[in-house]
């Protein structure tokens, strides 16, 4: 009885593998674009970042902010590495700016401590950013809000990313510019749900 039931259960796991391989191609058929601009964003702008890329950038602010969440308290318990834009209360020290970036970072931080490098992790988010920006101009151009094709919806994600501040933002780390690439994708988001009510609820 028992090996009826192990080649009953071997034979429903064959059959689930082929399905689950189609969906994984038709997904990477349907998304092959996206995929590739931020592997090739990531790629390129790791390049452009260098020696920055394998170490921790000079404000890592939202790190302090993680470690201080995982250690269960608000202000950053220890002091923090320099003076840029932190806030003192007596003789804490707080994290000055919105924390959104801090949350995606807590399972590294948790992880990597204070060593975790936020350079290389605003180079891999600032990649995905681009991703999404694509994703909303081919929406648009789906819905016929925009006449552009792939091709130039490719080359504006590529002005965005190369031929703007955007890209010296996502090459350095630092507080600063870690909230504002993760803004452009988030923001991207945001625009691709609420494009004609698609998604409200997410979208807010």
């Amino acid at each position: 009885m028992t090996d009826i039931v192990q080649t009953a259960s071997s034979s429903s796991s064959l059959a689930a593998a082929p399905g689950l391989s189609a969906r994984a191609w038709a997904f990477l058929k349907a998304h092959w674009i996206p995929i590739a601009i931020a592997v090739v964003c990531a790629v390129i702008l790791g390049l452009f970042s260098w020696h920055r890329f394998l170490h921790q950038s000079k404000a890592p602010h939202f790190i302090y902010q993680a470690m201080a969440w995982l250690e269960g308290s608000l202000d950053m318990g220890v002091d923090p590495p320099n003076q840029e834009d932190w806030v003192k209360i007596g003789d804490k020290f707080f994290q000055s700016f919105p924390a959104f970036p801090a949350v995606v970072m807590l399972p590294f931080v948790a992880l990597h401590g204070y060593q975790f490098n936020d350079t290389s992790f605003t180079v891999f988010m600032a990649a995905i950013g681009l991703a999404l920006f694509f994703l909303l101009l081919r929406r648009l151009s789906r819905d016929g809000e925009s006449g552009r094709n792939e091709l130039e919806n490719v080359a504006f994600t590529g002005l965005l990313g190369f031929g703007t501040l955007f890209f010296y933002c996502a090459i350095r780390g630092e507080v600063w510019f870690t909230a504002e690439v993760m803004g452009v994708g988030l923001t991207s988001l945001y625009v691709c749900f609420s494009l004609k009510a698609r998604r409200p609820i997410v979208a807010g």
